[in-house]
């Protein structure tokens, strides 16, 4: 009695009802009412809640009508790329979600027996760029006989792509991902998380990139909802990265350090922690790639997307002030090979702070590719590059992370009025060689090409000390066994 009283509570507290939710729990009640004997009560127990489901949605939806999604666009209005989503789900909202994401367990425990055991993944990727913290994930599950992992990636919401649907189809074609692709045409709008009927929903940005509909606020209502940050989080705003409302959405986070643990669990809004540490999953592809020396030198270029004071909160990039000079730098330089690695919203960044139109750095980065010296990497998948390089010239946070376990050298493009990092990022940016201009560029280039790396040591303890890897078990394999031992009913 007790566990039916708290069950309908979950249910009603949600608020706002999907009709086509209903029918499916109908669907699977009609399923096992007619092989599953054993499971008699159950199905009675669920019919009597749908009953009162069906009665009270009617009166709720009267009075709420398209309050979610008014809500919803409104939010997505207001937002740009750098404001925190903080307030998007008050409180209540959130212990709405928490009720409904023990319900939506049942119903997962109830489809799995259905479908033979398989566990249905979403992973949503607003960009291709960031599939590589995805990547070792679904890798895992893809060669699990439990597990079915379905990958989506959309037109991001908040910024202007830098890539074209068939850019788009070609990535996941090339590294053998049957992608579903959505909002790139411009018609039918996106198709609902419903319909892939999942268990669990992968996360990796904030609400701002993602339509209405997918996002983590909108989805865990009906479903268990996980979120690891695509980078590795070394910038001093706290709020912003650990404690947004959609960190408190979802039904898991996974953590890469024990600071990130500490973080999050000060700014969590639930009744119970959601935090689990597991390691940064992108270090996993380490274990797959095999670090080599090019033939020739390959200098990776790697500009971020703050430049001017668009990102005041930041103001990291240089591109801006070097672009030109580092044309033609890449056109002198005719005996090394180089990789221009752009973050994807240098594009958005460049055509809103007037450094170029859209059209104009298009034409920059085609005259790049054009160079015989030159090749232009615009997607994930990149980890095999970095395995390749020789070395890195950068003014991005997370491959300063991301590149220590290379052992290769690296440039970081500093800016007298960059605001400070973390502790755990201000040691990992000492670890590297740092510079402001062209001169450093160049000297930076005649220290490594020389065979001369000083630095060497400082990477190699940054590594031990900074990174949380763990040799004996990978992020990925305990994210994996993480939903393997999620509760169910």
């Amino acid at each position: 009695m007790r566990k039916a009283l708290s069950l309908r509570i979950c249910y009603y507290s949600i608020g706002v009802f999907d009709m086509a939710f209903l029918d499916r729990m109908r669907n699977i009640i009609m399923e096992l009412s007619e092989t599953a004997a054993l499971k008699k009560k159950k199905v009675w127990y669920l019919q009597r809640q749908i009953e009162a489901l069906r009665e009270k949605v009617d009166v709720l939806n009267d009075q709420s009508g398209n309050a979610l999604k008014t809500a919803n666009q409104a939010r997505n209005e207001a937002l740009s790329y750098y404001t925190t989503n903080t307030n998007i789900a008050t409180l209540s909202d959130l212990r709405s979600i928490e009720a409904a994401q023990v319900v939506a367990e049942e119903v997962s425990s109830i489809r799995q027996r259905i479908n033979g055991g398989k566990t249905r993944v979403v992973f949503l990727v607003p960009d291709t760029s960031l599939w590589d913290v995805y990547a070792p994930i679904y890798s895992e599950m893809a060669n699990s006989v439990d597990f079915h992992p379905i990958v989506i990636c959309f037109l991001r919401q908040d910024v202007v792509a830098d890539k074209s649907e068939s850019e788009v189809i070609d990535f996941f074609h090339g590294i053998g991902i049957d992608a579903k692709i959505e909002g790139y045409s411009g018609l039918g709008g996106f198709t609902s998380i419903q319909s892939y009927r999942p268990d669990f929903v992968f996360y990796t940005l904030g609400s701002a990139a993602y339509p209405e509909i997918y996002s983590i606020e909108f989805v865990s209502h009906f479903c268990r909802t996980c979120y690891l940050s695509y980078g590795f989080l070394m910038v001093d705003e706290l709020d912003y990265q650990f404690g947004q409302s959609f960190h408190s959405s979802a039904w898991a986070i996974f953590a890469s350090t024990p600071r990130e643990v500490q973080e999050y669990e000060l700014r969590c809004k639930r009744l119970s922690s959601n935090v689990k540490l597991v390691g940064y999953p992108k270090f996993d592809l380490y274990r797959h790639v095999v670090l080599k020396k090019p033939i020739r030198p390959l200098i990776i270029w790697a500009p971020h997307w703050t430049v001017g004071g668009l990102y005041p909160s930041l103001n990291l990039g240089t591109y801006d002030k070097i672009y030109k000079a580092m044309f033609d730098l890449l056109v002198s330089r005719k005996d090394v090979d180089f990789i221009f690695k752009p973050h994807p919203n240098l594009k958005y960044a460049c055509s809103t702070t007037g450094v170029f139109s859209e059209s104009e750095f298009d034409d920059y980065v085609s005259s790049l590719d054009a160079l015989p010296n030159v090749s232009v990497w615009k997607h994930g998948d990149y980890f095999r590059l970095f395995a390749e390089s020789t070395a890195m010239i950068t003014d991005s946070v997370s491959f300063l992370a991301e590149y220590l376990p290379t052992g290769r050298p690296l440039l970081f493009l500093d800016r007298p009025d960059r605001v400070k990092m973390s502790e755990c990022g201000e040691r990992i940016i000492a670890s590297h060689y740092r510079g402001y201009g062209l001169v450093d560029i160049d000297g930076f280039l005649a220290t490594i090409l020389s065979g001369q790396d000083p630095k060497f040591a400082d990477r190699e303890r940054a590594i031990a000390e900074e990174l949380y890897i763990e040799k004996e078990s990978s992020a990925s394999a305990k994210i994996v066994n993480a939903l393997r031992s999620a509760p169910c009913v």
